[in-house]
């Protein structure tokens, strides 16, 4: 007579300390716009940004040279993950901090928030997906909706700088998750991140050499430093 053998299956988070989760998630991403530009008071944003991704950067090397079981870039992959570091670390980020610079907190977080139209049209575009005619209004309405936020109908023309740019790091973003798709099935998310950071975070890095070489480090409060830790 054979014994049946309970297996003791670990316990799932309960949903409400799931919904606390990604409340405190989309808290501090809602937070780092108005707190950036209370350290931007000290700090040239650019040379924030730098020195930010330069510890990610060094950060990132040492997760990919801890990593025993690390999964080594295919060659086929390559284009894939240089693109997903182009996307999601230097040109969202710089498109970001260029346009929160030049433009209001709300503008650029409502700007910023527009990826998932981006997202549907790379995916139009790479041919990924055939577009639906709900999809089609749903990104048609989406961007009346900007157009209206940037000055109704001459919207491109009495825009700031800033609300492009802040689109610009919307459409990169956008690309960035059509980018990342296929590769998460292949790479375990850590080492994903790390590879996009390892390039993204050494570009950004080089770009802010100049500015961090002028920043002013004495006039720096100890509340823009906090912030800087915060958002590193």
């Amino acid at each position: 007579m054979t014994q049946r053998v309970e297996v003791a299956r670990p316990l799932a988070p309960s949903p409400l300390l799931i919904d606390l989760a990604l409340f405190a998630v989309a808290l501090m991403w809602a937070s780092t716009f108005t707190l950036f530009k209370i350290a931007w008071r000290d700090f040239d944003p650019v040379a924030f940004t730098a020195v930010r991704f330069a510890a990610m950067f060094v950060f990132s090397i040492a997760v990919l040279g801890v990593s025993a079981s690390r999964v080594w870039p295919r060659r086929a992959d390559l284009p894939a993950l240089i693109a997903s570091g182009l996307t999601g670390y230097f040109l969202y980020q710089m498109g970001f901090v260029l346009g929160l610079d030049r433009t209001s907190a709300l503008a650029s977080a409502i700007l910023i928030s527009t990826h998932p139209i981006f997202s549907v049209i790379v995916m139009w575009v790479l041919r990924k997906e055939r577009p639906t005619r709900m999809e089609i209004g749903g990104v048609l309405i989406g961007f009346l909706g900007v157009a209206v936020f940037l000055r109704a109908w001459e919207a491109f023309a009495a825009a700031r700088p800033g609300d492009l740019f802040s689109l610009g790091a919307a459409a990169a973003f956008g690309a960035y998750g059509v980018v990342n798709q296929p590769l998460t099935a292949r790479y375990p998310p850590r080492e994903l991140m790390s590879y996009g950071l390892a390039l993204g975070g050494l570009l950004i890095t080089l770009i802010g050499i100049p500015s961090m070489a002028a920043q002013d480090w004495g006039a720096v409060g100890p509340t823009s430093w906090a912030i800087l830790a915060y958002a590193t």
